[in-house]
Order: C-alpha cells, then structure tokens, then sequence
C-alpha cells in the first residue's frame, strides 16, 4: 500500500525550485568553502550534465555562489547571491561542460582559492530523486505505470511500459533506470507518456521545460487558471512536435515562451530569446530592442560567451 508521508509533501525547507539543483547545489558548495582556510578570493564552477544545460534556469548558480558563501539553504539571500558575491569582491565565473558525458548528470567541480594564495579542487554530486508512489498495470489506460512524487509536491508519471524495474515507496535517485519503454495499455504503438501534475492538477511539461534544447523556460512557472489553455498550446507549437514520436527538425520561432511574475499587485513580463545557428548577442540585441548589457546582466553571461544554438536568452 502506497503512502505520503507529511515531509514528503512539504518537501526540504529550501530556497528554489529544485531539491536537487538547488537545495543539493547549496549544500555541495557550503561543505565545499569549510575545507579552505577564508576568506575566499575566487570561486569557479565547472557544471556537467544536466547541471551544465539547466543551471542558470534552476536557480543552480544562485545556490552555488551562495553555498561558496556560507549561506544555508533557506537563506533567502541566494536569490541576490550575484549582487552579494560582488559587493564582498568574490571572483566567480560558471563554465558549463556538456562534453564529459560518463558521470552523474548533476556534477559540479569547484576551484577555490583564498587570499593566502591556497588553491582547492572539489567535486560534488547532488543526487535529487523522489519516492515511487505507484506502480500498477491499467489494462484500459497507461498500462504498466509508474508515479513519482518528488520533494518539492511535483509528481511524474511515466506510461505504457513495458517492464516496471522499481516498488512502490521506493526511494529513487536522478538518474536511475526505473523502467522499460513499451506498448502496454491503451496504446497504438510502442512509447513513452509522460505527465507532470501538481497537487492532482495535470500540468503540460512543455511549459516549464524546453526539450529539444534541454533547458527550463524560466526560473519558474506561475499557474493561472484563466491563461493556462493559451499558453499550453503555444508552449507544445514552440516544443516543435509533429506527431508521438517525432519532433520537428525545422526551425520553430525564436519567440519564446513568456512567463509573468506578479509581485505587490505588479505584473512584470518576462522574455525569453531561442539562438538560432549564427546569431550574435548583438544581433538579439538589436532584434528585440534591448542593450547586449542588458541580455548580459540577466543571463549572468559576458560579451565574449560563444552562444549555442538551442539555447535559452533571457531579455527581458
């Protein structure tokens, strides 16, 4: 029999929106700045897997820097840990390595160096995961099927498999095979169905995650009932996909998804750029109007920062 118990559906106590790319980023960092005689000079991080492709939209970077800096993780000030590190001139600087591929997917190496001249290398891994809350067979519907609750409420669903490798109340890291592609249920042709709902509420994934450049659409993602139909059928026309299987190979618009924040009754909005093979910050700059300054200081990047294509600018 499953159960949830009332930790997992607080989740940690924590500043961001991931267990694992946030509250386990600050954590690895925080152990990390102990091993080094302060005051530190220079923190540099080199992110690999999905660290590497997920770190600004995750909040990943605010946790780090404010890890390197002593912060715990609900220190409300990770969200100005940029702001902070320069005001106490800390050299910092995010390097993502998406080309070593044969270790876990949420890998960080850290070089420290403190004002003695001290130089430390350490590496970390923040393994995430959840708890397996179901795993059943449904013969008129998804078949052989698996639900995943995570630590901060989400819950995954995974459909139509063909083997289920996990039992329920089973903790599980990212990471971790927990089950085999397949056909099962109510299905015309071998696939994966995947769902993401909160609090019983199905959610579609491509609001809040890009898959075909493997990146967030934003630091975050505010529900609102009255928009949410609108902007789920421009999020899955921007995802490019054709059919169940195929995702379009064709250049979609570079306009991106857009989210709101409403903060004391004030609504910002808030745009994000796709880079297209070739363009220039400067070029995007001048497309949307916008300073290269400007796309610099919120994407945390420099002028000299080779754009990839597939990856996400915000501008505004």
């Amino acid at each position: 029999m499953a159960f949830i118990s009332v930790f997992d559906v607080l989740g940690p106590n924590m500043i961001g929106p991931s267990s694992s790319h946030t509250a386990g980023a600050e954590i690895i960092a925080f152990l990390a700045q102990k091993m080094i005689a302060p005051p530190l000079k220079r923190a540099d991080f080199t992110l690999y897997g999905s660290f590497a492709k997920t770190y600004h939209g995750h909040g990943t970077d605010r946790a780090l820097l404010g890890g390197i800096m002593g912060f715990s993780a609900d220190d409300t000030r990770i969200r100005d840990s940029f702001a902070i590190a320069t005001d106490r001139g800390l050299g910092y600087s995010f390097t993502p390595n998406e080309a070593e591929t044969d270790i876990h997917p949420n890998t960080v190496d850290i070089r420290m160096e403190n004002a003695a001249g001290q130089v430390m290398t350490v590496r970390g891994e923040s393994l995430g995961g959840g708890k397996v809350r179901i795993v059943r067979y449904e013969a008129g519907g998804y078949g052989k099927y698996i639900v995943i609750r995570h630590n901060n409420g989400l819950e995954t669903i995974y459909g139509h498999l063909s083997k289920q490798l996990v039992e329920e109340n089973q903790e599980v890291r990212s990471g971790e095979v927990i089950g085999l592609g397949g056909n099962t249920g109510r299905s015309t042709g071998s696939h994966l169905h995947f769902e993401t709902r909160l609090c019983g509420v199905a959610l579609n994934p491509a609001l809040m995650f890009d898959f075909r450049a493997q990146d967030v659409t934003g630091d975050y993602y505010a529900f609102n009932k009255e928009t949410y139909d609108n902007e789920s059928t421009n999020a899955t026309r921007l995802r490019g996909k054709q059919d169940s299987s195929t995702y379009a190979s064709t250049n979609s618009s570079d306009d991106y998804a857009t989210n709101k924040r409403t903060t004391s009754g004030l609504t910002d909005q808030i745009s994000y750029h796709k880079v297209k093979k070739g363009e220039t910050l400067d070029r995007i700059a001048k497309k949307r109007g916008v300073t290269v300054e400007k796309i610099c200081k919120l994407n945390h990047i420099t002028k000299t920062m080779r754009l990839r294509p597939g990856q996400i600018l915000r501008y505004s």
